[in-house]
């Protein structure tokens, strides 16, 4: 009861912040209009994304950190072609300072708000990364050239940037070894004792070499630094972390583990108010069911977790899941229709990331074969075609 008590207290103290910002930005907005203190509005809005983004409204947050960062003259390119080109500057400056040791060094004018940018860059990614990979891919290669031109030891969250930065290079399936050059950087930057910074470059650690199929029980983060970093609210990494972690253990067969990694994002639904941990077991659990072939509890948790995610990647993911237990429970024609569903979110969404898209990808290859395997003669041709277009993909 007592814990029960506090995830309610917990969960109303996010219900109430959100409400707070989200007056304190109406209130301020009838003083001034469009005018006032930038920085007081940038703010503002800094704090109204992190509210939102503390009670998983992902998608929802992300406009606020964008406007934060207009009020703090970083305005967003809106432009395809120069957001293009941008990208493409930017990433050429980077090799250069990652493997030459080029590129120019500037002064900062003003390092509260050089600060106050890289703390909003740093979280509005957290949001972006099943929300806009794409995006948050240019922004990182964005923000890394940035800091390899100051000194990023003046700010607090730039060993957590250049940390998810190296994750994304592995997480979209760009570059491992770019991602683990970037990798040391982050790791250097690491101020010994800070929690937050050794938690997310062990985490980040992890998950690379997770991607990667290292699968080495030495990457694993100390059980006592997981803890610490719950203790300092870091729900967000925590989470993302122990998600993979319980995908790695189960995808292993080792059941027993995996559920114990998952009644940890329990209690982090449960004790400290984070719906999206419960969100996230969800969808584990419905792997897991499937993985030990409890396919009708598997199929009501895959349902149940698709209706919970509104972002694209988390979509796929879900359906791919539901489609995969179709086939393994033999529905084959309920199976195709699922993936139907996935290949309209695919074609309208841009670039996904390949570890969510792995999921429809590998029930449209058990689908194939099934269908190959249970084909009369004149089907067997077309069955046979269908499984090669699947294994290219």
């Amino acid at each position: 009861p007592a814990l029960q008590d506090l995830a309610k207290a917990l969960e109303a103290a996010f219900a109430e912040a959100l409400a707070f910002f989200r007056q304190t930005r109406e209130v301020y907005q009838q003083l001034h209009g469009d005018g006032g203190d930038p920085r007081r509005r940038a703010r503002i809005e800094k704090n109204l994304a992190l509210a939102l983004l503390n009670t998983g409204q992902l998608t929802t947050c992300i406009g606020h950190f964008d406007a934060a960062l207009r009020h703090l003259g970083r305005p967003l390119t809106t432009s395809p072609t120069w957001a293009y080109l941008g990208f493409a500057g930017n990433l050429s400056l980077l090799l250069a300072q990652l493997y030459l040791n080029l590129g120019r060094r500037r002064q900062v004018a003003d390092w509260d708000q050089e600060r106050m940018a890289s703390e909003i860059l740093f979280n509005r990614s957290r949001a972006e990364i099943t929300s806009d990979p794409t995006r948050l891919f240019f922004e990182s290669v964005a923000a890394l050239r940035h800091f390899n031109e100051i000194d990023a030891r003046q700010v607090e969250q730039s060993s957590a940037i250049y940390a998810s930065a190296a994750g994304m290079f592995c997480y979209s399936g760009i570059s491992f070894p770019i991602g683990k050059r970037i990798m040391q950087q982050a790791r250097a930057l690491v101020q010994q004792g800070n929690v937050q910074q050794e938690f997310t470059c062990a985490s980040m650690e992890f998950i690379i070499r997770y991607l990667e199929g290292d699968w080495a029980d030495g990457h694993v983060v100390d059980a006592n630094l997981l803890d610490a970093a719950l203790h300092h609210g870091q729900l967000w990494d925590a989470n993302t972390y122990l998600g993979l972690y319980s995908d790695r253990l189960l995808r292993q067969g080792r059941f027993d583990e995996a559920r114990a990694v998952l009644r940890r994002l329990e209690t982090m639904r449960d004790d400290y108010g984070y719906s999206f941990a419960g969100t996230n077991r969800d969808g584990m659990t419905a792997i897991l069911l499937a993985e030990e072939r409890n396919l009708d509890p598997a199929l009501d948790a895959a349902i149940r977790y698709r209706e919970q995610v509104a972002e694209a990647p988390l979509k796929v993911l879900a359906i791919g899941t539901q489609a995969k237990i179709e086939v393994l429970r033999g529905d084959l024609d309920a199976a195709a229709t699922t993936l139907q569903e996935a290949e309209e979110i695919m074609s309208r969404s841009r670039e996904l990331p390949p570890w969510h898209v792995s999921a429809a990808a590998t029930a449209g290859l058990l689908l194939a074969l099934q269908r190959l395997r249970h084909a009369g003669a004149g089907e067997r041709r077309r069955c046979a075609r269908e499984l090669r277009r699947c294994l290219r993909r």
